[in-house]
């Protein structure tokens, strides 16, 4: 059994895996991917596209939580200034105030944190502020009158 030789060019445009199972985008670009074994060969053309913008949609630069309470947010990501399709890892700072998984962000209890959303070297974020409820929002009675 031949063992099976892989090329690209311009090289820096993707990569063979390190198992040999896939390949890796390194940089947007084009590249001729070509796979010799013995006498035979075959080629293609592959373009990658990478992320060079992401933004979380739908929200300004702060979100306001009350604890328990959960907020689903999208990411956009665009190359060129065209929308993509891509992976978006969803982090925050202090897993004690918010919970990012998945785009949903849950409130834990009062504070601020920073929620990020990341795609390879773009990123985007927005501060969560989790808020204790408020004391008329609490009343059982339903009454709005302030507390002596």
């Amino acid at each position: 059994e031949e063992s099976v030789e892989w090329s690209f060019a311009p090289p820096g445009v993707v990569a063979l895996s390190g198992d040999g199972a896939g390949l890796i985008p390194i940089e947007s670009g084009e590249a001729t991917v070509t796979a010799t074994s013995g006498t035979l060969n075959s080629s293609f053309q592959l373009v990658v596209a990478l992320p060079d913008s992401l933004d979380i949609q739908g929200v300004g630069e702060r979100i306001e939580l009350q604890p328990g309470a959960a907020l689903a947010l999208t990411a956009s990501l665009k190359a060129g200034g065209d929308p993509i399709e891509g992976e978006v890892l969803w982090t925050s700072e202090d897993l004690a105030v918010a919970i990012a998984q998945d785009g949903l962000v849950t409130a834990v209890a009062p504070g601020t944190t920073l929620v990020r959303a990341t795609s390879g070297k773009v990123s985007d974020e927005v501060r969560v502020e989790v808020v204790a409820p408020s004391v008329a929002a609490a009343d059982e009675g339903g009454s709005t009158e302030p507390l002596d």
